[in-house]
């Protein structure tokens, strides 16, 4: 009896004891100047996809793992700031899940010594009748670009160079405060959807 007694009270104690909190916040922050090609400050919410390509030593079990080719995807909102100039916008980015994994698309969980080589940014804005007069020039573009998924911006940080870091700062996205530029330049369809 006492040794039931003491599991009925091992299990209450389990049900009573709330599961471990999930690390919900996004540990990057993507901030810096956003504008159409007429150089107009973007002043509307985007989608912002930041991609991250680079090579390493892959130990997972993947057909391409040899070339040791590694691609991380972050994503988030992009919201328009009343700063100064250099700083027009912020976004918090988080992993895409898998958040490494490699260019054939499969996951690595196993991945040391990795090298960034290049880092690039992509958004994508709802292509507003003002959104459109900022990119294109005459009528046709116009009309093509009201009827767009979206309008394209692309860009890259603007100082920093992510040359190092390890994997697990690479699935939590942990870079802290990051400097881009972004161009909204183009009306795309739906093929150029966010994220991959």
């Amino acid at each position: 009896m006492r040794i039931a007694h003491k599991f009925w009270i091992g299990i209450l104690m389990m049900a009573a004891t709330p599961p471990p909190a999930l690390t919900a916040e996004p540990q990057m922050k993507l901030v810096g100047t956003a504008m159409f090609a007429d150089s107009t400050v973007l002043d509307q919410p985007a989608s912002v996809q930041m991609t991250v390509e680079g090579v390493g030593t892959i130990g997972d079990d993947c057909l391409d793992a040899s070339a040791g080719r590694f691609v991380a995807v972050y994503a988030g909102e992009l919201q328009p700031t009343s700063g100064d100039g250099a700083r027009t916008f912020e976004a918090s980015l988080a992993p895409d899940t898998p958040a490494i994994y490699t260019p054939g698309g499969c996951p690595i969980h196993d991945l040391t010594d990795p090298n960034v080589e290049t880092v690039k940014l992509k958004a994508w804005v709802t292509p507003t009748t003002a959104a459109c007069n900022h990119v294109c020039r005459d009528d046709h573009c116009r009309a093509a670009c009201a009827s767009a998924f979206a309008i394209r911006g692309v860009g890259e940080l603007t100082f920093q160079l992510l040359r190092v870091v390890d994997q697990q700062t690479l699935e939590a996205g942990a870079f802290d405060e990051l400097w881009g530029m972004l161009t909204f330049t183009t009306p795309v369809d739906a093929t150029d959807r966010p994220f991959r």
